[in-house]
Parts: C-alpha cells; sequence; structure tokens
C-alpha cells in the first residue's frame, strides 16, 4: 500500500469514528431526554397519587363526622364522582388501555422468539423450500414503534402524537380483520369471533386515549387538535369530538352485543343452564372455557343504553367493573394451559378486556357527546 492509498484510509477511518462517535453521543442525550421525560412524568404521578390519598383521608373524617346516614352517603356519593373525573383516574384508565398495545408487542416478541430456537428454523427452512411461508420476521415496529408510543401515551408524554400511533395502528388491524372475516365468511361460511370483535372495541379505546389528551388543546398543530372545537369550559363537546366518542361508543357497545348474544346461543344450547362449573353433564373442557361466562349477558343488558348514550356515566362504570371482573374470574392467563399459544390467547382476552376498562373509564369522564340521548334530554331540560 503506497502512501497516498495508507493517507486515504486513515482519512477514511477517522471519519468513521468521528461519526459513530456523533452518533453515540447523539443516541445517548436522545436516550438520557427520553429518560428525563419518562422520570418526571412517574413523578408527577407520584405527586398526584399522594394528593389523592390526603384527599381520600379528608373525605373519610368528614364522613364519620356525619350527622345522619342520608348525609354521609351524599357526601360519598359526590367524593365518588370528583374521584372518578380526577387526574388520577384519568391516567389509570389511560394506562389500562394503553398495556393491552403492550402486550401485543409482547404476543410478537414471543412469536418471533419460539419460532427461532434451533429446532423450529430447521423446520422453517424446509417449510419455506417447499414453497410455504416464510419464518417470521422480528417485530421491529413492534420494538421501535409501537411499545415506546404505549408506554409514551401511559405516563403522558406527548399523548397527542403517542396516542396517534396507537390509532394508527389499530386502524391498521382492523382494516386488515374487517377484509379477512369477510373473504373467510364468503368462501368459507365462517362467523366473526370474539377476539376479533374486540380489536374493533380497542380501536374505540384508542381513539378515546387521543380525544382525552387533546380536550383542552384548542389550537393543537396535529389533527388530534380537532378532536374538540369550541369553549373548553363547556361540557358540552363539539360535533367532530362528539362524532370520535360516538364512534368509540358503537365500537364497544358492538362487542358487548356480539358476546351477549354468543352466551345466549350457548345457554340456550344446554338446555338455559346457565352454571356450567359443577355441572357433570357440560363435558370439563367447555367448563373451563372462558368464552362461556354469564357476565357477557350483563353487559349484554347495558350494550343499548350504552351505545345510545343513555345514563352513559354509570353504564360506563357498570360495564367497566364488569369487564375487570370477568378478566380475574375467566382470564386467569397466569395458569397452567395446554399451550404457549392457548396461554397467548387467554392473555390476550385477559388485557383487551382491562383495556376496553380503561376506554369505559375515559368516556364516562366527558360525557357521551352531544349524539346521544343523554345530550338531548339535557337540552329539553334547559328549555
Amino acid at each position: 500500500m503506497d502512501a497516498q492509498t495508507a493517507s486515504v484510509v486513515e482519512t477514511v477511518r477517522g471519519s468513521a469514528k468521528h461519526g459513530a462517535a456523533a452518533l453515540s453521543n447523539l443516541n445517548e442525550s436522545t436516550l438520557n431526554r427520553l429518560k428525563q421525560q419518562a422520570l418526571d412524568s412517574a413523578r408527577k404521578l407520584q405527586q398526584q397519587a399522594v394528593q389523592t390519598a390526603a384527599e381520600s383521608a379528608a373525605v373519610a373524617r368528614d364522613v364519620a363526622a356525619s350527622g345522619t346516614t342520608r348525609e354521609a352517603g351524599t357526601k360519598l356519593w359526590l367524593a365518588g364522582r370528583k374521584l372518578s373525573v380526577s387526574t388520577a383516574a384519568v391516567a389509570l384508565a389511560r394506562t389500562l388501555v394503553c398495556i393491552y398495545f403492550l402486550n401485543l408487542c409482547v404476543d410478537d416478541f414471543e412469536i418471533w422468539g419460539r419460532n427461532n430456537t434451533k429446532g423450529m428454523r430447521e423446520q422453517w427452512a424446509l417449510y419455506e423450500l417447499s414453497g410455504g411461508f416464510s419464518r417470521p420476521k422480528f417485530p421491529w415496529l413492534e420494538a421501535f414503534v409501537l411499545m415506546p408510543c404505549s408506554f409514551g401515551a401511559a405516563l403522558g408524554i406527548k399523548v397527542p402524537w403517542t396516542a396517534t400511533a396507537l390509532v394508527v395502528d389499530m386502524l391498521y388491524d382492523s382494516a386488515n380483520l374487517v377484509i379477512t372475516q369477510i373473504l373467510l365468511f364468503l368462501f368459507w361460511g365462517q362467523t366473526l369471533n370474539e377476539l376479533a370483535v374486540k380489536k374493533l372495541a380497542m380501536l374505540g379505546c384508542a381513539l378515546l386515549v387521543l380525544a382525552h389528551s387533546v380536550k383542552d388543546r384548542i389550537a393543537a398543530n396535529s389533527y388530534a387538535g380537532l378532536l374538540l372545537k369550541g369553549d373548553p369550559s363547556k361540557r358540552q363537546a363539539g360535533w367532530f369530538k362528539s362524532i370520535v366518542l360516538l364512534l368509540g361508543r358503537l365500537f364497544m357497545a358492538a362487542l358487548f352485543i356480539f358476546v351477549g348474544c354468543m352466551q345466549l346461543q350457548r345457554v340456550a344450547a344446554r338446555d338455559y343452564i346457565l352454571y356450567v362449573q359443577h355441572d357433570v353433564r357440560i363435558p370439563l373442557e367447555a367448563r373451563r372455557d372462558g368464552h362461556d361466562n354469564n357476565w357477557l349477558l350483563l353487559e349484554f343488558v347495558f350494550a343499548l343504553p350504552f351505545a345510545v348514550g343513555w345514563k352513559t356515566e354509570w353504564v360506563s362504570r357498570l360495564l367497566a367493573a364488569t369487564m375487570i371482573v370477568e378478566a380475574f374470574n375467566c382470564w386467569g392467563f397466569w395458569g397452567e394451559h395446554p399451550s404457549w399459544q392457548y396461554a397467548a390467547h387467554v392473555r390476550s382476552h385477559f388485557f383487551t378486556n382491562l383495556g376496553v376498562a380503561g376506554g369505559l373509564l375515559l368516556l364516562q369522564t366527558f360525557g357521551p357527546g352531544r349524539y346521544s340521548v343523554d345530550a338531548v334530554l339535557k337540552a329539553k331540560k334547559k328549555n
């Protein structure tokens, strides 16, 4: 190698080292900034929790000092209503929705990991040679977009942007779902399943996270700012936000109606036997099936008033409580299961239930919007 070539090589090496160092500093700076934002958000949530605990203690003392039972009940009702729309309650609801998206990432990581063992790689190599599907790729989108945005939205970091990413992800999944289900129905006669309808419900929940995050941002630069037009001091939502609330309500109501109808068919098929856990006439596998539970009937009862927006605040709370109870009572993914695939299926139901509960809690904090029975009744009462 002559002197000129050696000089060029050294120059290239120096530039590469300098560029690598700059990139390292940039990445480190970005990570430190994001870490600081996460710590600030966590510290803020901790302060809100301390404040909520102090307010709860004050309410307890106030209730204890009541002169009559009626007075104590009134104070408890007012305190509960105030707590349900507090910042801490909104943060909890938003976190429940975001946990669903984090579980989606966990599912994709698990599928990729289990298909990249030595034995599975050999099987996939043979399958690919025969012209079959290719082996699952590393979930880059989930690792570097969906997961960070889920954590960001849960911690309250740039929520209009992070929540927008969640909505886009659900729109993509929902579009694929609708097309796939239509094809399956047309060519094989296969009907919708519960988990597929739950995805549509989660699209509504993601829209609610986005709408709630911008309720005080009238002049936002992103399209999310359009979700609330009008005077922010008024409880009546603008027409655009009301459409978003209506869509979120209808997507979730579709889930409650679907699962309720399916449960009614199950009950009718076994001669209207409601409880099968101890009925020896029912096969053991059916008695252990989380899909077959009577919480679905309760959700079905509340589906219609929820869809039309009647008594939305109370109906949303009751449905949220039902979804949480169903999750822990029927979808315990931490137990033993026949396979890891079925365990992942049960876990998906569990976190979807929690996510829908989070969406319901978000909805009850700002009402159903102008396109609801509640809004019509409120307008008539004013007149």
